[in-house]
C-alpha cells in the first residue's frame, strides 16, 4: 500500500495487495548472524577505552558546553510527530493501534560539531516510536550501503579517527598518517556495483534539503522471527531552503506551513543471495518494498539539554526489533560506552 498525503494531512491509500508476494518464506533470524571471531572481539575491546576518552575530551573538540556523541554530534533539529501503520498484515503484526508517538533526531554523521551548516550531506534521522510503553529505535542515514564489511578494518579506522581528534597538536600529523592508512583498504572494497550505483544516486541529490532525502538503515533489523532493512521515503521533495538561514530555521519554515511526510517501507530477507545480512556493501535485490506505514512529522522542538541526551539506540529497543549482523554488534559495544560515559559527564 502508499501512502499519498496532501497538504492537510489526510492520508489516502492506493489499495495494493496487503500480502507479500507469493515467494518462498523470509528467512528466520538467528543468533548466529552476530558472532564475532576471537580477534574481533579483542580488537572491539580495545575501542571502548578510545570512544570513552573521545567523549570526556568532546566539549573542548567541538567547543560546546556538554559532552557530545563520538558520531552525528551535531543535531540539526528534533521533530515530534506520529506514526500511522499501514492496513497490512506485516505493519499489523506489531502495530495494532491507529498511531503511535514519535521522535525523530536529524543530524550530520561528523564526530566534532562544526559551526557552519555547509558541510557534505551526509545526513542522519534517527527514529524513535513510543510503543507499548517502550521505544523503538532506528538510526538511519541517507547512503543506502556501507564502506566495508571487515570488522577488523572497520574498528582500525574508527579507533584511527578517534585518536587522531583526542591526540595532542603535535602528534596530529602522524595520527592522520595513520587514518590515511586504514582508509587504503576500504577504497579498495569501494569499487563494486552496489556502492558505485549509490554514489552515483547521492551525486544526483547532492543539493537536495536535509527533509527531501531518502533514510536507510545500516544492515538489517529484526522484525519479530525474520529480518528486514528499513527505508524512509519523504513525500515532500523539491523544497527550495533560504540560504541564508540555518538548516533548522528552513525545517522550522517548513513545518510552520505544513507537516513533513514520509512513508515508511521494510524489505525482508528472503535469500542471502540476495539479500545478504553481513554483506553491508551491497544492496538488497529481488525483495518487495512493503508499506509499514506513514510518518508524520508536526513539531518543532526547541534544543534542549534533555533533547541532547535522549538516546536512540537501537539496542535499546524491545527484542523483537533489535539489530542484527556483525558490524551492528560492534555498534551495540559503542552505543553502551557512548551513551554511559555522555549521560554521566552531562549529569555533572
Amino acid at each position: 500500500m502508499v501512502c499519498c498525503c496532501n497538504l492537510k494531512g489526510r492520508h489516502n491509500y492506493c489499495k495494493l495487495s496487503d500480502q507479500l508476494p507469493a515467494m518462498k518464506s523470509p528467512l528466520s533470524y538467528h543468533e548466529k548472524y552476530n558472532i564475532l571471531t576471537a580477534e574481533e572481539h579483542k580488537l572491539l575491546l580495545r575501542t571502548i577505552p578510545v570512544i570513552r576518552k573521545f567523549i570526556r575530551k568532546s566539549r573542548r573538540i567541538s567547543s560546546v558546553h556538554y559532552a557530545t556523541r563520538d558520531a552525528h554530534s551535531k543535531s540539526y533539529g528534533y521533530l515530534k510527530g506520529t506514526f500511522l501503520p499501514a492496513a497490512t498484515h506485516e505493519a499489523e503484526k506489531f502495530f495494532p493501534n491507529a498511531s503511535y508517538e514519535v521522535l525523530v533526531r536529524y543530524s550530520h554523521a561528523h564526530l566534532k560539531i562544526i559551526k557552519t551548516d555547509r558541510q557534505l550531506p551526509v545526513y542522519g534521522l534517527a527514529l524513535k516510536i513510543k510503543w507499548n510503553q517502550q521505544e523503538i529505535n532506528y538510526p538511519l542515514v541517507n547512503f543506502p550501503v556501507f564502506v566495508t564489511n571487515s570488522v577488523t578494518r572497520f574498528l582500525k579506522l574508527f579507533i584511527g579517527i578517534n585518536r587522531f581528534y583526542t591526540a595532542p597538536f603535535i602528534l596530529k600529523p602522524y595520527k592522520l598518517l595513520n587514518v590515511g592508512l586504514r582508509v587504503i583498504p576500504i577504497m579498495a572494497e569501494l569499487m563494486n556495483v552496489s556502492f558505485i550505483k549509490a554514489f552515483k544516486d547521492f551525486m544526483k541529490t547532492f543539493p537536495d534539503f536535509i527533509l527531501s532525502r531518502e533514510y536507510h538503515s545500516i544492515g538489517a533489523y529484526r522484525w519479530g522471527d525474520h529480518m528486514i532493512k528499513l527505508k524512509m521515503v519523504p513525500v515532500q521533495t523539491g523544497f527550495k531552503p533560504d540560504k541564508s538561514r540555518s538548516v533548522f530555521e528552513n525545517i522550522q519554515e517548513y513545518v510552520s506551513e505544513q507537516p513533513v511526510y514520509y512513508n515508511l517501507y521494510a524489505q525482508f530477507a528472503y535469500d542471502e543471495k540476495f539479500q545478504p545480512v553481513n554483506d553491508l556493501k551491497k544492496q538488497w535485490t529481488a525483495t518487495p518494498d512493503v508499506h509499514l506505514g506513514t510518518i508524520e512529522l508536526n513539531e518543532v522542538l526547541q534544543d534542549s539539554p534533555d533533547l541532547e541526551k535522549c538516546s536512540f539506540s537501537p539496542f535499546e529497543s524491545p527484542e523483537v526489533f533489535q539489530p542484527v549482523g556483525k558490524i551492528q554488534s560492534l555498534r551495540k559495544a559503542a552505543y553502551e560506552a557512548s551513551v554511559q560515559t555522555r549521560n554521566q559527564l552531562n549529569a555533572d
